[in-house]
């Protein structure tokens, strides 16, 4: 009799494919524990080495991460890719104790506990090696290579590492390190300079050695501290100033600096640059507000290179009077400084030379630009008075964009226009079709005396400086 070869059941079969699946999941499972293993003895392996390439034989403690970060890359370490292998671990700085540490419980967060990451850590202190422009944080923050720009909004204390972009202190006591270009610092934080303000000054602890004449400054409330010690003579910038200002509308002024005495401020290649935002801003409530107000006693004399501008936003009556520079005092302008009011309300000038408490006023131009983009470069202004006002240019331009160059306002005043070289330009025309005169006069019987040597008045691009003579 012939015999038949038997098959496996098909229990049989699925009996042998779950046998098969239990043992792959087990050996899966059993694989994936020995890498997370090996992982981790790496990774402490690596940790132990960072500890020994960045201990100092001379004990002194890293004032930052970026301070390590420097001794790893001396020594090979690609501080990029310091992240832990894993699953869940991270390794960390600790400024506190100075070291770092592996852990994946976050027993230690905070300011003091310092991250390598690509995004911002909302528990600690980040190291940046991402590409975003911007970033906004409450905790320390150190750029990298980035030249990312920084605004700072947290109440503690911190480090701030900049690589070049602006930096912005809202609130808090930060401790900047690095390279800023912009830097705002509101006057409710705390500040300390242990960096530079730009990639070509010298360590800003440096900048004000013994031997330099001036004092330097880098923020906004900085430069009050100066203006407002009598022994300071002469201050210069160390760094862009930016300053962001809420009007307070029920204010009879608000001007960001004020000069009560002689003093120079060599801007040095700087800039400073302020932004005035109001709702609820007339005449009636707040009548002048600008950069600098000089007072009757005061004598602003600007050096150097570079530029002061006044930028306003909101809602601005057309009397709201606004100025980079009000004075009742005297200003001498020198060097390439630029002086710009760059608009925002109709009544925007350069410089306002109001007397207020001073018989006389003296303007001196010697060089740079006084610039008003919606109306006039200077005024002279004192109504119902009998004030003496003297503008002297040397050189440099005076000029409006769209309007008068100068405007006369007072007709009991006396003006006189010492144009000894440069050039006082207007520009546009008026509502009824005319060209914009060099010099304008607010009830047009207000007399203006003329001595020009040199120099030129140029209306509309036209030299009509004989017609002054």
């Amino acid at each position: 009799m012939k015999q038949t070869k038997k098959g496996f059941t098909l229990v049989e079969l699925l009996v042998v494919i779950a046998i098969l699946a239990i043992l792959a999941t087990v050996s899966v499972v059993g694989y994936t524990a020995f890498i997370q293993k090996a992982n981790q003895s790496n990774d402490r392996t690596l940790v132990a080495q960072l500890n020994k390439l960045i201990m100092r034989v001379d004990g002194e403690k890293y004032g930052n991460f970026h301070e390590v970060v420097e001794t790893l890359q001396e020594n090979g370490i690609d501080v990029t890719k310091l992240n832990a292998t894993a699953k869940d671990y991270e390794i960390l700085w600790d400024m506190d104790a100075q070291e770092f540490f592996y852990t994946a419980d976050q027993v230690r967060n905070g300011l003091n506990i310092w991250i390598v990451s690509e995004t911002l850590d909302t528990s600690h202190s980040t190291y940046y090696v991402g590409d975003a422009t911007t970033i906004e944080t409450t905790l320390g923050f150190d750029a990298g290579t980035s030249a990312v720009n920084v605004v700072f909004k947290g109440t503690d204390e911190v480090i701030i590492r900049t690589n070049g972009g602006n930096l912005t202190v809202e609130s808090g006591n930060v401790t900047h390190y690095g390279v800023a270009n912009l830097l705002t610092v509101a006057d409710s934080a705390t500040y300390v300079e242990k960096g530079t303000c730009a990639a070509d000054q010298d360590d800003y602890t440096n900048a004000g050695d013994a031997n330099s004449e001036y004092v330097y400054v880098i923020h906004a409330e900085d430069l009050r501290e100066k203006l407002a010690d009598s022994t300071v003579q002469k201050i210069a910038l160390a760094c862009n100033i930016g300053i962001e200002s809420e009007l307070a509308p029920n204010a009879s002024s608000n001007f960001d600096f004020k000069v009560n005495r002689a003093v120079e401020i060599n801007l040095n290649g700087y800039n400073i640059t302020s932004t005035h935002t109001t709702n609820e801003y007339s005449f009636t409530t707040a009548y002048n507000n600008g950069v600098f107000l000089v007072e009757a006693n005061g004598v602003l004399t600007l050096t150097g290179a570079g530029e002061i501008t006044l930028r306003q936003n909101g809602n601005m009556e057309w009397s709201a009077l606004s100025a980079v520079i009000a004075t009742r005092g005297d200003v001498v302008v020198d060097g390439a400084v630029r002086i710009a009011h760059l608009g925002g309300t109709s009544m925007s000038y350069g410089i306002d030379m109001w007397a207020w408490g001073a018989d006389v006023v003296d303007v001196t131009i010697n060089a740079g630009t006084v610039h008003s983009v919606d109306y006039r470069a200077i005024r002279l202004y004192h109504s119902g008075g009998n004030y003496s006002f003297n503008l002297t240019v040397n050189g440099g331009v005076v000029s409006s964009a769209n309007n008068s160059a100068l405007m006369l306002h007072g007709e009991t005043n006396s003006y006189t226009l010492n144009l000894n070289g440069g050039f006082i330009m207007s520009n546009g025309y008026t509502s009824s079709g005319t060209e914009r005169l060099p010099v304008a006069k607010m009830t047009g019987t207000e007399v203006l005396t003329y001595n020009i040597t040199n120099g030129q008045l140029i209306q509309n691009g036209v030299d009509v400086t004989a017609q002054y003579k």
